[in-house]
This record gives structure tokens, sequence and C-alpha cells, in this order.
């Protein structure tokens, strides 16, 4: 549960757009971006973050994804 309620219904359209890829690639809406949606440039940047992350060929694809869950454990996300 967050400490900062998600957006409701005066979120604008970049919200919706991310809403709208979040959930047809992960087929749900995740916690994080309700609660970042709140800022549209924290939104972009984040986004533009993992697209570059998930691009990125120069790390095998294991060793990305290994070192993701490291960093999920190190920093206490379950997600």
């Amino acid at each position: 549960m967050a400490r900062i309620e998600g957006v409701g219904k005066r979120a604008g359209w970049f919200y919706r757009l991310s809403r709208f890829v979040s959930m047809r690639t992960l087929g749900a809406e995740t916690e994080p971006l309700r609660v970042i949606g709140h800022h549209s440039r924290v939104l972009a940047a984040m986004g533009t973050y993992n697209m570059i992350s998930e691009r990125a060929n120069t790390v095998d694809a294991d060793l990305k994804a290994l070192a993701t869950i490291k960093v999920a454990l190190l920093v206490g996300c379950h997600f």
C-alpha cells in the first residue's frame, strides 16, 4: 500500500497513455504508475529510463533480469 494516493479521475492524457501501454504490456496497471502519475515529468523520465534499459543489448537479457531482481531485493521492492 502506497503512502500517496494514486491518480484519480483528474488523470492527464500522458498518464492515460502510460496506463494504456502498461495494461497492454503487463496486463495490469501497477501501483507505482498510479503514484508517479501525479507528476508528468517524473513519469516521462521513468518511462524513458525503462525503455532505454529494455532496449539495451550490451548485456545478456538473463543477466539484466538477474540484476533487476537483485536491485529489487536490495531496496525492498516486491514488484
